[in-house]
């Protein structure tokens, strides 16, 4: 049904592949509906790094964890997201510090709730900077944001879809005294955003993906 549907002249899967009901199908059953249907299959082998397999959970475990710089090296790429910006209460403006506002939609993977050094892709151009993920607590909010401040950039980027790649985590998200408190804080990460951006370039091949 699938091959009629779909059209569909070759397929790919891991070696663990499972499919249908309750995960009934496997890669040798499979195998025999492709040559039945004449579909070439190719059977991709595990991947693996450290003597353990590159899986989706593996991933995902390190990014709920923060472990950034992990979940990078097993995807092969930084991990990230590409979202609409959105306005926020505009206290960083008032800080200096002006950010961005992305909103994290329902399902995604959030990564541990705190401060990351991060690369930005505006148009075709790459900026580092402090991304926030979390609630702000000094503030009050409850929503789930990404809020980014990008030191080195200038401009009006509401409605338009900015790229964000984690690169490490700084600190944990935490309630600070004061906004004075707090600008410090960022003021301090944003020092750290820049070394650790010095030294994890972004990859060329993200400069040409939307």
């Amino acid at each position: 049904m699938l091959f009629a549907a779909c059209n569909a002249r070759r397929l790919c899967c891991g070696e663990d592949f499972r499919f249908g009901k309750g995960a009934a199908g496997d890669v040798a059953l499979l195998r025999s509906l492709c040559q039945e249907a004449g579909v070439e299959l190719y059977v991709v082998p595990p991947v693996e790094d450290g003597g353990e397999k590159v899986s989706s959970t593996r991933i995902r475990k390190a990014v709920e964890e923060g472990d950034i710089p992990t979940a990078n090296r097993l995807l092969g790429r930084p991990f990230g997201f590409s979202l609409e910006v959105i306005h926020g209460n505009h206290i960083g403006t008032g800080l200096g510090t002006p950010t961005i506002n992305q909103a994290i939609p329902e399902g995604f993977v959030l990564p541990r709730f705190g401060v990351y050094a991060s690369w930005c892709r505006v148009g075709g151009q790459f900026f580092y900077g402090v991304t926030n993920v979390g609630v702000k607590p000094t503030v009050g909010s409850d929503k789930v944001l990404a809020e980014t401040w990008m030191p080195e950039f200038s401009g009006d980027l509401y409605g338009k879809r900015v790229r964000v790649f984690l690169l490490e985590f700084l600190r944990p998200e935490r309630k600070f005294a004061s906004l004075e408190e707090l600008k410090a804080a960022i003021t301090y990460n944003g020092r750290q955003a820049q070394a650790v951006a010095a030294r994890t370039p972004p990859p060329a091949f993200l400069a040409s993906r939307g």
